[in-house]
Order: structure tokens, then C-alpha cells, then sequence
């Protein structure tokens, strides 16, 4: 496992590796080894909403965050995701995409009972960490965790059924890392409140960094502009990595 120490000239420029030497230097990221059974929490639940298609229940999925779910900017795994489990339950499922571009969890808090309460779904996946971290809406770790919390906390109440599932997503790198020199901090907020609750966390953070480990060139190519997926780069990597985490690994998202 690989743990992104953070981004920026004044905290590490290169990848490190498991023996502490640097290779492969990168710009603005820095990343170091992780033994196993170093990470908190207990294991992940299974994906509740996912027995429910199995055993013949129609389930409405609701994707509440940031442009990188959003359908008019890198938001093209959601269509992926959809039409697999499509696929896999024919006539099952229903989506509904509401996330926004340049928003952040204080926006999801204001527009919570409009885009989410009124459609009452029955799964919610939530991302919004990776814009918390930006320094524009001077939100700290803290803070992003008490409005994640409470957003849980009134999906809770107003819809005791609803099954959130909550995601980090990729690394940054150029001018959008250094707008985000914290996000590893804001990312493991989402970890650690899907630990706390027994919440389904969907870890894209983790997938991504072994690809920028592994192969930069390929991040880069699936990431161009060091922030945004691309199509390519949510069909290869965030919808095959999404379909794992609700527990159907070798699904294939519909982008390939």
C-alpha cells in the first residue's frame, strides 16, 4: 500500500519507495510505503443496495459531489457503474447524477434536502473531500469532517433507509495539488468516518496512487490535466474500482 505524505515543494518532491530511496521523481507528490495491517478501522461492509438488485428490489442510486462525479465534467464512471449493474439486474436500477463543479461540502449541506432528501434514494455515494482541501474555501480537516458527519447524520433521520457510500478520489498533481497542499489529511477524514460508522468507503485515492507509483506516464494520461479523469481513465480505473468495492469485482463498466 501506498500513503500520499502530502504535496508541494515544501514537503517532498519525488515517489518514495518501500526502503526509503526516491525514484521516479514527480512534482508536487510525495508517497511512502505502508506495511499491511497498518491501516485503522474494521474490514468494509458489503454493498447493501447490491443484495437488494440481487434478490429483485428496484434501487435508486443518488451521486451527490464534486466535477469529478458531476455529468457535465469527469463523471463519466457513473454511467459506467450504472450500466453494469444494469447489466447484471435488468430494469433494477435508477440513478440520479447531482453533483456540481467547484462545490464543496458546504455546498452540499445547503443543497442537501433539495438535491438528495426530495429524492429520497436509496443508496447515496458521497464525494466531496477533494475540494474541501482546496485552500479557496478555507475548510480545515476538521471542518470536513463535522459537515461529512452531518450530512450522514440528516440522511439518518430523513431517510432511515438510504445506504451511503462514501469515496475518496484521485491524487492531484501541477497547480491543482498545490491549490490542495492537505488533501491526504481530507481524504483520510472520509476513511476514518466510514471506519467510525460502518460505512461501504469506496477508496479511488488508493487505486490511483498505485498507478502514479507504478506507471506516471499512464496517470498522467488518465488524469491529462492533473486534476479530471478522463473517459478513458474512468472506464480503466474508477468504474472497475467502484464495481469491486460493492463487491462485484470482473464486472465490466460499460465505458469499455
Amino acid at each position: 500500500a501506498w500513503l500520499l505524505l502530502g504535496v508541494g515543494a515544501d514537503v517532498l518532491d519525488g515517489i518514495w519507495s518501500k526502503d526509503g530511496g526516491t525514484e521516479r521523481p514527480w512534482k508536487w507528490v510525495a508517497v511512502r510505503f505502508v506495511g499491511p495491517g497498518t491501516a485503522p478501522g474494521p474490514p468494509m461492509p458489503a454493498a447493501g443496495f447490491v443484495s437488494r438488485l440481487r434478490a429483485g428490489e428496484p434501487q435508486h442510486l443518488l451521486f451527490y459531489g464534486t466535477s469529478l462525479t458531476s455529468s457535465s465534467c469527469s463523471g463519466f464512471w457513473v454511467s459506467y457503474v450504472c450500466k453494469a449493474l444494469e447489466e447484471a439486474v435488468p430494469g433494477l436500477v435508477r440513478h440520479s447524477n447531482e453533483a456540481k463543479e467547484s462545490v464543496s461540502s458546504g455546498w452540499a449541506l445547503e443543497s442537501l434536502r433539495e438535491r438528495v432528501v426530495a429524492a429520497a434514494p436509496d443508496a447515496l455515494f458521497l464525494e466531496f473531500a477533494v475540494n474541501d482541501a482546496l485552500l479557496k474555501y478555507r475548510l480545515s480537516p476538521a471542518a470536513c469532517r463535522r459537515n461529512i458527519c452531518f450530512i450522514l447524520d440528516c440522511v439518518r433521520k430523513e431517510l432511515p433507509r438510504c445506504e451511503c457510500v462514501l469515496m475518496t478520489t484521485n491524487p492531484c498533481l501541477h497547480e491543482h495539488a498545490e491549490w490542495r497542499p492537505r488533501l491526504p489529511e481530507y481524504y483520510q477524514v472520509y476513511r476514518e468516518v466510514a471506519w467510525e460508522r460502518g460505512l461501504l468507503l469506496v477508496d479511488l485515492h488508493s487505486d490511483w496512487l498505485r498507478i502514479l507509483v507504478q506507471d506516471p506516464t499512464a496517470f498522467q494520461g488518465f488524469v491529462p490535466d492533473g486534476l479530471h479523469p478522463s473517459s478513458s481513465g474512468c472506464a480503466s480505473v474508477v468504474a472497475p474500482a467502484v464495481l469491486a468495492a460493492l463487491g462485484l469485482p470482473g464486472v465490466v463498466g460499460g465505458g469499455r
